[in-house]
């Protein structure tokens, strides 16, 4: 009689234990019964194995005890206890284990083999129901966290990609920072060598030198600049704030800032833009008009002729930068927008720098909805088409 008993407490224990879990959360109270007496105990010690992949699955398992880790051998996909089923749909059917499970401690469980759970089916048919009806809400919820794994992981490969991204901008940053700083320090640190140690240089001599070293600091400072607006563009952190804005203020802005520069060169700029309103980012744009005008006047002869315009074209404004200079040949264009530090090696009109004047002016005449093209000849000239959204 007390055997009876002791038996009758084991079985309604597993029953509570089997009503908390999910799988088994639509079954009746005879149901469980049913399902209680079926199973059979099973210990396994600390890191045997209970399931290798590759395995035929004809098994269901639920840990009453212990901790195991699902794994592949070489990866751990997941820590489980008390409570957790696995095997589930070997219930239904046959197939190979993607998994392996191990244990991580000594481990009770609660198992059933498809073959016993056939003969209960025969004995009480609404259990298949019952765990069916469980496997599709768990299926659902398999599909949410599928779902939700699937936005984790596209925001993991962006964020991957932004890293990329990121390292590649530091290490151009750094590579064309240390290759074109040295040639004009080097310039700047012999000049100087020269008028600390000569004491036989002239009043005109010292000038001279003095506005050498002027000018490689100037280039210094320019490109500078430059890598530094291309390195916050690079990084996302230039803020766009897009309004209307006089475009000829901002030219006529730029061309009292290089007046002196062309002036030394006898370079004649000359400015015919009407008073047009753009829709763009103000900051950005006088970059792209100072890189734009700078470059014009690098590249054109003394005594030559720069022209500037904007007119209207439908719902754009086309800003153009037309020069007399000394234009490019085919290698230069085709390289032109390119960060490679090999394409700048070559120096036209005895002028060199990184190129990324250019680049940065088309990112930034995109980022602004608008484009930046351009036509040159060699020893004709160039013409830069910088195209903005017409104000609103």
């Amino acid at each position: 009689m007390k055997s009876k008993k002791m038996l009758d407490e084991q079985l309604k224990t597993r029953i509570d234990f089997l009503k908390n879990l999910r799988i088994f959360k639509k079954a009746s109270e005879n149901e469980l019964a049913d399902l209680a007496s079926s199973l059979s105990d099973m210990v396994v010690h600390k890191d045997e194995g209970i399931i290798c992949k590759g395995d035929i699955a004809q098994n269901m398992f639920i840990i009453a005890k212990g901790k195991v880790k699902i794994h592949n051998g070489e990866h751990i996909y997941r820590e489980v206890g008390k409570g957790h089923v696995f095997g589930e749909y070997s219930l239904f059917n046959t197939h190979f284990r993607t998994a392996s499970v191990t244990t991580l401690e000594t481990t009770y469980l609660l198992k059933i083999s498809q073959e016993e759970f056939k003969n209960l089916l025969e004995k009480n048919p609404a259990i298949q129901l019952s765990i069916i009806n469980s496997l599709v809400g768990t299926i659902a919820i398999q599909n949410e966290l599928e779902k939700e794994l699937a936005e984790k992981k596209t925001q993991i490969e962006k964020q991957k990609k932004e890293l990329e991204k990121a390292i590649q901008t530091k290490d151009r940053f750094f590579s064309l920072l240390a290759h074109d700083l040295r040639s004009p320090l080097s310039t700047l640190s012999s000049y100087l060598n020269l008028l600390i140690n000569s004491e036989l240089l002239s009043r005109e001599e010292i000038i001279e030198f003095a506005t050498k070293i002027q000018s490689s600091v100037e280039n210094v400072v320019d490109m500078l600049d430059k890598l530094l607006n291309w390195a916050v563009s690079e990084t996302g952190d230039w803020t766009m704030n897009p309004q209307n804005f006089s475009i000829y203020t901002s030219l006529e802005k730029a061309t009292n800032l290089y007046k002196e520069v062309a002036n030394k060169k006898n370079i004649s700029i000359k400015l015919i833009s009407t008073d047009l309103e753009v829709f763009a980012d103000q900051n950005s744009v006088e970059v792209v008009i100072r890189n734009l005008l700078s470059n014009a006047i690098k590249y054109t002869r003394e005594k030559g002729t720069i022209e500037i315009n904007a007119i209207e074209e439908d719902k754009n404004i086309i800003i153009s930068f037309k020069d007399n200079g000394i234009g490019m040949g085919k290698d230069t264009i085709t390289s032109l927008f390119s960060i490679d530090i090999k394409n700048k090696n070559k120096k036209r009109n005895n002028e060199s720098g990184t190129g990324l004047g250019l680049i940065l002016s088309k990112e930034f005449a995109k980022k602004n909805g608008g484009s930046l093209h351009f036509e040159s000849d060699l020893d004709k000239g160039s013409i830069f088409y910088f195209t903005l959204p017409k104000g609103k």
